[in-house]
């Protein structure tokens, strides 16, 4: 009858560790799946940052022009004040002027656009990493209880052996 039961015994722990296999082998498909995810979320803020580096060519580029725009202004003004007899020319130079400047508006929005764009990205790859970090917090505390339930299956298994042993020197 003893035997019987330490048969019955031995079969469970098979059982039990065939389970733990399982888990063990999800838990890994897991981790994997995790690291996946940031590997894609890196790519993500890589295309995110050069993205960013384009607009910042594109805002530097925008100031040179200001800053052209500007002087051009400047001496425009000169030569409207030394020479009055050629103010019908110097207000089509001005309207001139102005559909420069309405139109280097515009791509200002554009720009201010593309960088907000460019931030709501980021920040939504924020909060992917936060999810995937969340994944491997979980991740952590599931191999935490296996290896616990490892060392709970080396006590079981320690308890059969020893169960064994007094079986058989009762033999």
């Amino acid at each position: 009858m003893f035997p019987h039961l330490s048969i019955q015994l031995l079969l469970k722990a098979h059982s039990f560790l065939h389970l733990f296999i399982q888990l063990l082998l999800q838990a890994h498909r897991f981790l994997h799946l995790s690291i996946q995810l940031l590997l894609q979320a890196k790519r993500f803020l890589d295309l995110s940052i050069k993205l960013l580096l384009r607009a910042s060519r594109f805002l530097h580029l925008s100031i040179q022009l200001l800053l052209k725009a500007h002087r051009f202004l400047h001496l425009f003004i000169q030569l409207l004040l030394q020479a009055h007899r050629f103010l019908h020319l110097s207000i089509q130079l001005l309207l001139k002027a102005h559909r420069f400047l309405h139109l280097f508006i515009q791509l200002l929005l554009q720009a201010n656009r593309f960088l907000h764009l460019s931030i709501q990205l980021l920040l939504q790859a924020n909060m992917f990493l936060d999810l995937s970090i969340q994944l491997l917090m979980q991740a952590n505390r599931f191999l935490h209880l296996s290896i616990q339930l490892l060392q709970a299956n080396r006590f079981l298994l320690l308890s059969i052996k020893a169960c064994l042993y007094r079986f058989s020197c009762r033999l």
